[in-house]
């Protein structure tokens, strides 16, 4: 069966019902090309970045040398999105990835790799991401009617979560058989095909008309976003979520360490938390055109923030196990509804600049490794962790009780 035919009858399945409209069905699998590309790309640059310093602090260098362009220019990205067609943005954009990676990946095979050549490599590819993320968001409601949206968000992040299970362990296949310098070229072989992808969408996309001044076209999408009550409390809970919760994830190593578990034990935590933000993904895929988002969005918010209070404290290997199966549901299903709430809260014309805040937002979550890294160092990693579970824990359920215009969105 052909994979366009397969993801055909897919579509068939309420789970994947979105796959039904061909245009995303082919946008989808261009996704998955692109997210398997990424996290080919990250472990190779991760993996060479330590064969050539051997310093963890120059590793964590190279691993978010991208976060800085993408907060500082996603507005722009937004503001492309806007005025020009979101398909030419992520053609123009993803080639900018896939050069940037080409390039890394001769150097590389030629022998001249230099350690900076990675950390420009990720500046480089910063930018593109600034570009590429926010179109990319954008689009999808021009792709699927209104009442599939949260089924087609739900797929996006189902498919990104399935290249974090299967893409480490692909990627170790490949460095140990192919190096990193074949990695490299498979994940802009990856790139081009997400591209091709890209050439067979409809010329859809919404162009804003007119053309005034670039700084006034950056501040009419913040100031939409200020004065969107909904959507000004959408985007401070998601930037909650990431600042004070998510940068657990960097401390795994450390939390394998306590639990008396080798590389292999560290492998399968990590593997655990993939496989539960899939299968959260997918679950929330299923509930089709859910009524109830916002109480959603909240529940899974409170729920996100026990699980991880609880895994932190546990001192069992397999209880952690389970637990970051329940974390990983919680924070998946938190993030596709809140991405689909802001979707379906604001209008076609100021919708690629709003999507905009929401990824710069998402550039400061490795920046929240630092205070959650300080305390750890003070108090434990385990306390550290559960402490910011439980107040995510607590601001979640202040909005439950309080936030009704939230709660309510439909």
């Amino acid at each position: 069966m052909k994979p366009a035919t397969a993801m055909a009858w897919l579509g068939n399945l309420g789970t994947f019902s979105a796959l039904k409209v061909k245009g995303f069905r082919s946008f989808w699998l261009g996704l998955l090309a692109i997210y398997f590309g990424v996290q080919l790309q990250s472990l190779a640059a991760a993996w060479l970045a330590y064969e050539l310093t051997h310093s963890p602090f120059k590793l964590g260098v190279v691993a978010t040398a991208w976060a800085g362009p993408v907060v500082l220019f996603s507005i722009f990205g937004g503001v492309a999105a806007d005025r020009m067609s979101k398909r030419a943005v992520l053609i123009w954009s993803r080639l900018w990835i896939s050069l940037i990676t080409f390039a890394v990946a001769t150097l590389i095979a030629t022998g001249l790799i230099e350690y900076w050549h990675l950390v420009a490599a990720g500046v480089l590819l910063g930018f593109g991401y600034a570009f590429s993320i926010s179109a990319n968001l954008a689009i999808i409601p021009e792709l699927v009617p209104s009442e599939l949206m949260l089924n087609a968000i739900a797929l996006n992040n189902g498919g990104f979560n399935l290249s974090r299970v299967a893409g480490p362990a692909l990627a170790g296949i490949m460095i140990g058989t192919v190096g990193t310098a074949g990695v490299y070229y498979a994940a802009a072989a990856c790139y081009f095909i997400a591209i091709g992808v890209l050439w067979t969408l409809p010329k859809t996309g919404y162009k804003t008309t007119g053309r005034g001044p670039l700084w006034e076209f950056m501040a009419e999408g913040l100031r939409y976003v200020w004065e969107n009550r909904p959507v000004m409390i959408l985007i401070a809970l998601e930037f909650v979520l990431l600042f004070i919760a998510m940068p657990f994830q960097n401390f795994m190593p450390a939390f394998a360490e306590r639990l008396g578990v080798e590389a292999m034990g560290y492998g399968f935590l990590v593997a655990m938390l993939g496989i539960g933000a899939m299968a959260g993904s997918l679950g929330v895929a299923s509930l089709g055109n859910f009524r109830k988002k916002g109480l959603l969005l909240l529940l899974a918010g409170m729920g996100y923030g026990v699980t991880l209070a609880v895994f932190a404290s546990l001192q069992s290997f397999g209880a952690a196990l389970g637990f970051l199966v329940l974390v990983g549901i919680s924070s998946a299903s938190y993030l596709a509804t809140s991405s689909t709430l802001i979707q379906m809260n604001v209008t076609d014309a100021i919708r690629g600049r709003v999507m905009s805040v929401y990824i710069t937002i998402s550039g400061f979550q490795p920046l929240g490794i630092l205070p959650v890294g300080a305390l750890s160092e003070v108090i434990g990693v385990s306390t550290a962790v559960a402490i910011s579970g439980g107040i995510v824990f607590l601001i979640m359920l202040a909005g439950v009780l309080t936030l009704g215009s939230v709660r309510r969105l439909q």
